[in-house]
């Protein structure tokens, strides 16, 4: 940029809310822009240096070295040389696969903290090169996500603002233990040996090889809220025969 223009920023593959968390049919969402756009998506957002937020393309192939030379070699490259006339971001919203209010909420949360965190806060990796400042990048991201499963959801759960809950990831050990991570730490996570008849509260890995199949969610702190249902199939299982999902 080196025109005079002032600009707010909105770039579509990170900061159109519409588009899904994740890139799986059951998530609510377009995807013309990109597969997907979840949290971690857009707090690693820099404002400053487009290319850097250059990832995938939107068959979900990654963007290779000379995809990225060529981008540089291109008309409509042109080098930021004013970074004081980008005097804002803003994440964009439309409604056309949105019904209720709760889903309007769940499409905007947890998506829009992590805009504020790039609006408002300069990380030192925005400034690096993609490779040197990802330890850095990674680093921070920990420490946010942290605080969105220990704080602020709990926050906006008390407001009774609905927010959107990812599935859990669950794989079978290749001793046949069951392993669940969530993408913020802290949020409760279940699970249920009986289609859905009851769940119980899971807190560490424990052998499964005894059942067929094993479903699995994240739920809010206050248990109002639930992600979708994730199935696990399970088989024997070896050192080098390991499921994940």
């Amino acid at each position: 940029m080196s025109i005079s223009s002032q600009v707010v920023l909105a770039p579509a593959t990170h900061l159109y809310f519409d588009h899904p968390y994740e890139p799986d049919p059951e998530e609510r969402g377009l995807f013309w822009a990109c597969r997907y756009i979840d949290t971690h998506k857009v707090f690693r957002f820099v404002p400053e240096n487009l290319l850097a937020n250059a990832d995938v393309k939107l068959t979900g192939e990654k963007i290779t070295k000379l995809d990225l030379e060529l981008l540089r070699e291109s008309d409509d490259f042109t080098i930021l040389k004013k970074p004081e006339n980008i005097i804002g971001v803003q994440g964009q919203i439309w409604t056309e696969l949105v019904r209720t209010q709760e889903q309007l909420y769940q499409m905007i949360f947890p998506r829009l903290i992590a805009l504020a965190e790039r609006a408002w806060h300069k990380s030192p990796w925005e400034a690096l090169d993609p490779k040197k400042g990802k330890a850095i990048q990674e680093k921070d991201w920990s420490s946010f996500a942290h605080t969105l499963g220990h704080k602020e959801l709990n926050r906006l759960e008390s407001l009774h603002i609905p927010y959107h809950i990812p599935a859990p990831g669950a794989r079978v050990t290749g001793d046949g233990l069951l392993d669940l991570k969530s993408c913020y730490p802290g949020l409760p996570m279940s699970y249920s040996l009986d289609g859905g008849e009851s769940w119980q509260a899971y807190s560490e890995q424990f052998d499964v090889t005894a059942y067929d199949e094993v479903l699995v969610r994240c739920s809010s702190h206050q248990g109002v809220h639930h992600s979708r249902v994730t199935k696990l199939a399970i088989k024997t299982y070896t050192d080098s025969d390991e499921q994940s999902n």
